[in-house]
């Protein structure tokens, strides 16, 4: 979470949205769900680093994490599948513009307070060796503009804490869930 307000953020990221890949959605605060493929993600990652994670309580675990490693053998070799496999990115910003003619979304200090696990294995993939399997690779985000992002409270606050909180899992509801995703994985391929 942010040390203090001064902390560096991501002036402006700019998302290539594609053909029908977004929804705008109305509510309390101005809220897109749209669908980045991995390239995107892993130039983001590469030019914003720790920047775009000031307000998300977990940091990049690198490939010290046998998820990230299972994320990272997801995309290089069953790249289509990631989008199914994946719980995607939710983020927060001051604000944000979607020029519909290009389909160009311009986002003010983004905040990725749940998936930066998926965007630091995504931008870690080397573009050079794996630039077809990332182009294939597709990711949900949700993103929310919140008056003063900067503001850790109210609505910001809440989203932050509803998306870092889980349900504790049992050894027997483990157990049961490994043996359906063995055979999803039997099914679809390496996960």
């Amino acid at each position: 979470m942010t040390k203090n307000l001064e902390e560096k953020y991501p002036d402006e990221v700019r998302i290539k949205l594609g053909t029908n890949r977004f929804l705008d959605v109305e509510g309390l605060e101005n809220h897109m769900t749209f669908v980045i493929q991995g390239i995107q993600l892993n130039q983001i990652f590469t030019h914003h680093q720790n920047s775009l994670f000031n307000w998300n309580i977990r940091k990049f675990l690198k490939h010290g994490s046998s998820i990230n490693k299972r994320m990272t053998e997801t995309i290089v070799n069953s790249p289509e599948t990631f989008y199914y496999l994946n719980n995607g990115i939710s983020a927060l910003c001051d604000n944000f513009k979607l020029n519909k003619d290009n389909r160009e979304l311009i986002i003010k200090r983004l905040q990725i307070v749940n998936g930066v696990q998926t965007i630091g294995a995504i931008g870690n993939i080397s573009v050079q060796d794996h630039f077809s399997e990332l182009n294939k690779t597709q990711v949900l985000v949700k993103l929310t503009a919140v008056n003063k992002a900067s503001n850790e409270k109210g609505l910001a606050g809440a989203i932050i804490r509803a998306n870092n909180t889980h349900n504790l899992i049992t050894p027997s509801q483990k157990e049961h869930w490994e043996k359906i995703y063995m055979e999803a994985k039997d099914h679809m391929g390496p996960a």
